[in-house]
């Protein structure tokens, strides 16, 4: 079954139990998952479960012989929450289908936004990668 044929509950369930394979996951996936855990919480509280669920899918992606291209990185994770929780905050209605928030926001399509807020240098800092650290080219929202 296509992600985008799952209902809402069912791919956060299925995001959190690493219920997808690597050929599923993509872009839009981590933006869907990241828009329902911060429609319910801040991004700073959000983050523990983004975390879990992305190690769980980059584990199940090796366990299927694939070689992920990056690993987990914990400013881009929380970047981007806070990202998705500005175009929330942004709409005029409140969340109702996730799918439908990421056809919304054209905007959140784009993997490199977050590199109008770092620069290149700071991100692959291992500072930045274990650990959140402010942006050095434009605050985030």
């Amino acid at each position: 079954m296509l992600l985008e044929e799952l209902d809402d509950d069912a791919f956060l369930e299925g995001f959190k139990t690493a219920g997808f394979c690597a050929e599923e996951w993509d872009h839009l996936g981590h933006i869907r998952a990241g828009a329902l855990l911060v429609n319910e919480m801040t991004p700073e509280d959000a983050l523990p479960i983004m975390r879990a669920g992305l190690l769980g899918l980059l584990d199940r992606a090796r366990a299927e012989g694939h070689d992920p291209r990056t690993g987990y990185h914990e400013t881009v994770t929380l970047c981007w929450l806070k990202l998705i929780r500005a175009a929330l905050d942004a709409q005029p209605t409140p969340l109702e289908d996730a799918r439908n928030f990421c056809r919304a926001h054209e905007e959140l399509h784009d993997p490199r936004l977050h590199l109008r807020h770092y620069t290149k240098d700071l991100l692959r800092s291992d500072a930045a990668f274990n650990s959140f650290v402010e942006p050095d080219l434009q605050p985030l929202p």
